[in-house]
């Protein structure tokens, strides 16, 4: 039996409590890189977020996250290594840890194969051991320890990921995103779950509801599937998670970022600028969250911890909250134009 099978009594006092884990893919980009020409400056926007003078990558998340007294859990790439050399991302993984964040690893085997095939699930099972095995053992390499957990670049996950995570000894994954056309094995919602032997931790996910309303006239309500992502959801809309999740017994929000999340990153890589607009949502969400006392904010590395001793803590319903925001057609207009305007001056810079 699992380790859920084992254990089914958990605190009564925490009914109501939603641990929140900060994850964080760090990583270059493959597609970027083959389509703009961008070599080893991917390194220095995309992980180290460098805009001018200042860094706004990984470091700043790890400060923002530091100010509302968090750790955040990376997902760290480490298969980038073979195109960019070991010596940055050791050094970023040390420094992860040095400042109480936690590693875990990231597949995007394209890096390794250098074959323009970008997903998991494209490879045949013991070429996805290889590639954990390659990816985790760099990680233990730099750490001194294997990771615990994996996430599949691009969600892109099959049910021969799960036998590749056993046989590497990878007791957790974080890959699979319902309602994703990459994940190829979408095993849960928003439930903790136990899939052949190995523990799920979803990329939770909302309905989206956008109505736009002109007056007091509803003039089209859209749905769609939105993770609990930085650069996916409003503030509202991540405050609005925690709260559905407390009352329809989701024990655990997963918040999604990319080591980029803090950098708008300009087209073909020139003109890139910090995202001010992440940086005060994400401080605004994080204080909001340490203001609550039904919320505990955890790692990877805390969360088997707590799976290990008492799995019922953390395992909820899989429920799908519907979260609605409505848009006056002046505020649609006036963002498209805005939209327009930002890609017009782009195009005129180049």
């Amino acid at each position: 039996p699992g380790r859920q099978g084992r254990h089914s009594r958990h605190n009564t006092s925490e009914k109501k409590i939603v641990f929140l884990l900060i994850t964080v893919d760090l990583e270059t980009s493959y597609r970027v890189e083959s389509t703009s020409g961008a070599g080893g400056e991917l390194v220095d926007l995309m992980v180290f977020g460098v805009c001018g003078e200042q860094r706004y990558g990984f470091q700043r998340i790890m400060e923002v996250c530091e100010n509302g007294g968090a750790s955040a859990t990376f997902f760290v790439s480490s298969l980038d290594s073979c195109r960019f050399g070991e010596a940055p991302f050791r050094t970023v993984c040390e420094e992860i840890v040095s400042r109480g964040h936690d590693v875990q690893v990231h597949t995007h085997p394209v890096r390794l194969f250098d074959n323009g095939v970008e997903h998991m699930w494209e490879y045949r099972l013991a070429d996805q051991a290889a590639i954990l095995e390659t990816a985790s053992g760099k990680i233990e390499r730099w750490l001194g320890r294997r990771p615990l957990a994996h996430r599949a670049g691009a969600y892109g996950i099959n049910e021969d990921t799960f036998a590749a995570l056993k046989e590497n000894g990878i007791a957790i994954d974080s890959s699979s995103f319902h309602g994703h056309p990459n994940c190829k094995a979408v095993v849960t919602k928003n439930k903790v779950v136990e899939h052949r032997d190995i523990v799920e931790i979803p990329i939770t996910v909302f309905s989206q509801v956008r109505a736009l309303r002109w007056g007091k006239w509803t003039l089209e309500r859209r749905h769609r599937i939105v993770k609990t992502d930085i650069d996916w959801a409003s503030l509202n809309e991540l405050k609005q998670f925690v709260l559905a999740a407390k009352k329809q017994n989701i024990r655990l929000m997963n918040l999604f970022m990319h080591s980029y999340s803090l950098v708008r990153l300009g087209e073909g890589f020139r003109d890139s600028e910090p995202h001010w607009e992440n940086m005060e949502k994400l401080q605004a969400f994080l204080d909001f969250a340490a203001a609550d006392p039904e919320v505990k904010i955890i790692t990877v590395t805390e969360f088997d911890e707590i799976y290990r001793r008492d799995p019922g803590r953390l395992v909820g319903s899989d429920c799908v909250p519907e979260i609605e925001e409505v848009e006056g057609v002046g505020a649609v207009s006036r963002r498209a134009f805005r939209r327009l305007r930002e890609r017009t001056c782009r195009a005129t810079s180049k």
